[in-house]
């Protein structure tokens, strides 16, 4: 079953700077989807790709936004890759954009590609995907006001400088402004969506640190993010 609610109200623009970022044209007030697929997809699909989001818009051509959070560099990940692409082109048919999210230059130099899949000189597939690293986003502002702001830049830029000198800092002031605002669907979405990107790392344990207290336990409650832990789905529409 499907559920939906309403993310980033008053922040029509909220995925503008993450476009800008990836060079991609930024759509105008779009309305986002996460596709989370049944059980039976994902056994098929496997766990290379965390999140997808399908973004529409009127004025920009729509797409399909796939997320894989990267903690170093992953041999034979890129046919998972190709695998989620060509099966999530087919069955929505609109083109879709791999977003790799990476927290160390390492990874994010690999993740950048492209990955061939070739028999002797002929290549049959190609994998490009874009990819946000520590130097795609820069620590600065990255505070409580950006927080509340940009809450989806601000978690991203949290997310790949997590394991900075200024990570921890970081998260800290991630997690004041999203639990202190009134835009609780928002908060709940993105306190689930930096748990899942910092899965296998100690600032996981601090991070569920910081909301212990909160009302926002993503630990405990249905996910709304990660197509792999559990089968469940949201539409957000960024809006006015």
């Amino acid at each position: 079953m499907f559920s939906s609610s309403q993310l980033f109200p008053g922040h029509p623009d909220a995925l503008t700077p993450v476009f800008t970022a990836l060079g991609v044209p930024a759509p105008r007030k779009p309305t986002v989807t996460a596709l989370v697929p049944d059980e039976a997809e994902l056994r098929e699909l496997g766990p290379s790709v965390d999140t997808v989001l399908r973004v529409e818009s009127t004025d920009t051509e729509s797409l399909l936004l796939a997320l894989s959070f990267q903690s170093r560099p992953t041999p034979g990940i890129s046919v998972g890759w190709a695998h989620w692409i060509s099966y999530l082109h087919f069955k929505h048919r609109l083109p879709p954009l791999l977003l790799v999210v990476c927290r160390d230059r390492t990874t994010a130099a690999w993740a950048a590609g492209p990955f061939e899949h070739r028999v002797g000189s002929w290549t049959s597939a190609t994998v490009s995907p874009r990819v946000l690293g520590p130097d795609d986003l820069p620590e600065a502002g990255a505070d409580k006001e950006m927080a509340t702001r940009q809450p989806l830049l601000a978690a991203l830029t949290a997310l790949v400088h997590s394991e900075s000198d200024a990570g921890e800092a970081m998260l800290t002031a991630l997690a004041r402004g999203l639990t202190s605002g009134r835009d609780t669907a928002t908060a709940q979405y993105l306190c689930e969506f930096v748990e899942v990107g910092l899965a296998g790392t100690p600032a996981r344990g601090r991070w569920r640190g910081l909301l212990a207290s909160s009302a926002y336990v993503p630990w405990e409650t249905p996910s709304t993010v990660s197509a792999v832990r559990r089968p469940a789905a949201r539409t957000l529409q960024a809006a006015s």
